[in-house]
């Protein structure tokens, strides 16, 4: 008699998006000489930015990480070396997708594959995170996961962003991303899990060396 294990895969999409004032529907002008006003969703990047990690999991175990951030310190926060194991230590709010077994291993695969060429690109010294043209967490992020999954992720990731009032261009970012998750198919996985960097930090390490944690944080889909 054959015995068939049916097994369980996901993507869980994470948000640190603490600071609510920063996002919101604002009236600002572009330009100076022929200043065009604009009203629409903004995002106060002084305030806060936000960030954007996910992780996959096989019968609920935590599989593969990926928490793309700046690698470096000051201006290079900015512009610079990028790190796939970037600290989280807010707040942070946890969408689940279910995925089928092809979409896992495809998605493993992409993140691996991704997580591999940010770091390859330190012995090189090339620069692979940049706000300024927006190679940010979000757009990074969704970037691997719209490579298996673009049908199950919401689309819409951007707004205008200020700095010190200066409008920098639409860009992808955390806020935009988590509001229209917020409206997805995917509203009800929603789970909160309090700040605990230790938690995430020993996760990531968990990750890097094969001694899988299980996942205690996300929606459990039936």
């Amino acid at each position: 008699m054959q015995i068939s294990i049916k097994n369980d895969y996901a993507v869980v999409v994470g948000f640190e998006v603490n600071k609510p004032e920063a996002y919101a529907y604002r009236t600002f002008f572009v330009g100076s000489y022929f200043a065009r006003k604009m009203e629409n969703m903004t995002l106060e990047s002084d305030i806060d930015v936000g960030h954007t990690f996910f992780y996959i999991t096989k019968n609920r175990k935590i599989k593969s990480f990926f928490s793309f951030g700046p690698k470096g310190k000051g201006l290079r926060r900015l512009y610079g070396d990028g790190n796939p194991n970037y600290k989280i230590s807010e707040n942070v709010k946890l969408f689940t997708i279910p995925l089928s077994q092809d979409e896992y291993n495809s998605l493993i695969e992409e993140t691996e594959k991704m997580r591999e060429s940010i770091i390859a690109a330190w012995a090189i010294k090339d620069t692979n995170y940049n706000l300024f043209i927006n190679t940010t967490c979000t757009s990074i992020a969704k970037q691997v996961l719209n490579k298996v999954i673009p049908n199950k992720i919401p689309q819409k990731a951007s707004c205008s962003i200020l700095l010190k009032g200066t409008y920098l261009g639409d860009l992808i970012n955390p806020y935009a991303w988590y509001d229209s998750f917020k409206s997805s198919q995917w509203a009800y996985t929603k789970k909160f899990v309090p700040a605990n960097k230790n938690l995430w930090d020993q996760i990531m390490k968990s990750c890097e060396e094969g001694n899988f944690e299980i996942d205690e944080y996300s929606y459990k889909i039936e």
